[in-house]
């Protein structure tokens, strides 16, 4: 026989924030925006099949769906947004109209959930026993965290939760200069601009090999996620 699906909504979700937000409008030129937002989600499935890049699909244990319950696949702790722009305005030709705009993108590292090699319970990894604290104060690409803390099961499940550790977080630069040239008669615009995303070419580290036992590559991370540097020139015509 074939293994036998069951669904059901029997989900539980917890979530918690503080958010600060400082705004100027667009006066005299300049606009601005920065927002941070501190967060905590909790639930005992992010989806049906998982949600973010490090999803725990289904429970280790169906007949124990409460030990799922621990940070949501998506929880981000920490988000830090800004945004300007300013535009000059002048007398002289060669001055008006030049725009200069900027935004940055700063997050905490979503959460991974640890596994062992094989499966347990039709499919589903099973997670490790966690016999110390695996979490590194000095942490680096090849040890993002301590994998002689984890110990595969001899029997059964093991007691290490879902999504106890994080991944590296995400910082993004993004600037743009440009200007608009009026056209006379009432001919329109014509926009010229320069972007650079990632401007400071900075990488982004992916997630850690999450796997114990057998893999010898527990806790090092071989991957980048995002984009490098991409500059790219535009114009657009407005009529």
């Amino acid at each position: 026989f074939q293994a036998i699906t069951l669904e059901q909504f029997n989900g539980v979700s917890h979530y918690d924030s503080g958010q600060v937000t400082v705004r100027r409008r667009f006066e005299h030129g300049l606009f601005f925006r920065v927002n941070y937002t501190f967060a905590k989600s909790l639930d005992s499935q992010s989806g049906a099949n998982a949600a973010g890049s490090n999803g725990y699909f289904a429970n280790q244990n169906v007949l124990n769906p409460s030990a799922e319950y621990g940070r949501s696949d998506f929880d981000l702790r920490q988000n830090f947004t800004a945004t300007t722009v300013y535009r000059t305005s002048s007398r002289l030709y060669a001055l008006r109209d030049w725009q200069a705009s900027g935004d940055v993108l700063a997050y905490s590292g979503q959460p991974f959930t640890l596994k062992v090699s094989g499966t347990q319970d039709l499919g589903v990894a099973t997670r490790p026993n966690q016999i110390c604290n695996g979490t590194l104060s000095n942490r680096s690409i090849s040890q993002w965290f301590n994998p002689a803390c984890y110990a595969v099961p001899a029997s059964g499940f093991g007691n290490t939760g879902r999504n106890t550790l994080s991944a590296p977080g995400s910082v993004a630069l993004n600037l743009a200069v440009g200007r608009v040239f009026t056209m006379p008669r009432e001919f329109g615009s014509f926009e010229f601009r320069l972007e650079a995303f990632n401007a400071l070419n900075h990488p982004n580290l992916g997630s850690p090999s999450n796997t114990i036992g057998s893999s010898t590559t527990a806790g090092v991370i071989s991957s980048t996620t995002g984009n490098q540097r991409l500059v790219q020139i535009s114009g657009r015509y407005s009529f």
